[in-house]
């Protein structure tokens, strides 16, 4: 391990240590605030025994006041909680990652408070009773504080964590982590743990274990199909991200397959070329002797370099010889007309790439042939 992925681990380590002083910090002042009303909460949470609970000595009503007050301090911290492990954890999640965990923080919180409201006005007051009937039966039913609230604890708890599995599984399926058909093949795993978790929290009898084991069934079938449906929304989203994709890859390559597209023309004199096909524009446009020529409807790519030669053109200097002239002993200075071969117009039309421009007009010194200059 290098020294810069070191000091990386190091800063990690006392940044989580920072997030967790933080939870604590709150957790203690909800814990204090919790204390100060727990007159208040004990009344509530014995609503549904609709009984006076006894105690067996001084000690249970200390360890009964810090178990309520400690519960209702979980529940309140629990959205800090939440939000003090996005802290941590977010910077290191990619862009869309980030986006789902923040959308899931209010939910998470929803659904752990709705499954300890669940597992408390449901579950509980049915068990409650059902035991209650057969202890009343043939036994004198007397509980302590302690006993009835560990039973209710240990069934209001784990329903709040259990209704937090749909949450958690939409999200692990939108980043890609598990699927519908994994969830369906580790299924009898799934059971198994459940009831060895529907066990171990619950009171050690059936009518206990089976209130808590088979919503727990339950909600995990329920898991499934949120992880089809958010899959769903994966493979679609996926797709039309491929096709919008797809779709720019062809047309990229339709663009260098066609090239880049044909310039108009501006000719002066002429009418000018016309985009695609150039027209007339590729001479320039010349309209006699009168046009001043111009860069023409030069169609493709087409360089006007050379085209403001017309097809005729007016030399008072020295010209080339011309066929009548033997030897081409022209004295310099005479005015004549310069035979030029232009290159020929019938293919400027369709906007090919002239291959060579007209040949340059070279000067004539007296008493030099055209042998001898070439």
């Amino acid at each position: 391990m290098n020294r810069s992925t070191a000091e990386s681990v190091v800063g990690h380590l006392e940044d989580l240590r920072r997030r967790i002083i933080f939870v604590l910090a709150f957790f203690l002042v909800a814990l204090i605030v919790s204390i100060a009303f727990v007159g208040n909460v004990y009344n509530f949470l014995i609503a549904p025994a609709h009984i006076r609970l006894a105690v067996l000595g001084p000690g249970d009503v200390v360890q009964i006041y810090l178990m309520i007050a400690g519960v209702a301090a979980l529940a309140v911290t629990t959205p800090f909680l939440l939000w003090q492990l996005w802290v941590f954890v977010g910077p290191g999640l990619l862009p869309r990652e980030r986006r789902y965990a923040l959308q899931l923080i209010a939910p998470i919180t929803i659904m752990f408070l709705a499954g300890m409201s669940f597992g408390f006005f449901v579950v509980f007051p049915n068990i409650f009773r059902f035991l209650k009937h057969l202890a009343t039966a043939r036994f004198d039913f007397i509980p302590t504080a302690p006993e009835y609230f560990s039973f209710m604890f240990n069934i209001v708890i784990p329903f709040g964590l259990l209704f937090e599995l749909p949450v958690v599984v939409m999200f692990l399926t939108r980043i890609g982590l598990i699927t519908p058909k994994w969830m369906r093949k580790v299924r009898r795993y799934a059971y198994f743990t459940c009831i060895v978790l529907g066990t171990l929290i619950s009171p050690p009898e059936l009518i206990s274990h089976l209130s808590v084991t088979v919503p727990m069934i339950l909600i995990y079938e329920l898991s499934i199909g949120i992880s089809v449906l958010a899959y769903r929304r994966k493979l679609a989203s996926e797709a039309w991200w491929r096709e919008d994709e797809a779709g720019g890859r062809r047309g990229r390559r339709r663009r260098r397959k066609d090239g880049p597209g044909p310039r108009g023309g501006d000719g002066d004199g002429g009418t000018g070329g016309t985009g695609g096909t150039g027209g007339t524009g590729g001479t320039g446009g010349t309209g006699g002797t009168g046009g001043t020529g111009g860069t023409g409807g030069t169609g493709g790519n087409e360089r006007p370099t050379g085209m403001r030669v017309g097809l005729t053109q007016n030399l008072t200097a020295d010209a080339l010889p011309q066929p009548d002239e033997p030897g081409g002993t022209r004295e310099p200075g005479v005015g004549t007309r310069a035979h030029v071969n232009p290159t020929p117009t019938s293919n400027l039309g369709t906007g090919e790439r002239r291959s060579k421009t007209a040949p340059p007009i070279l000067p004539r010194r007296p008493g030099i042939s055209v042998d001898e200059r070439e």
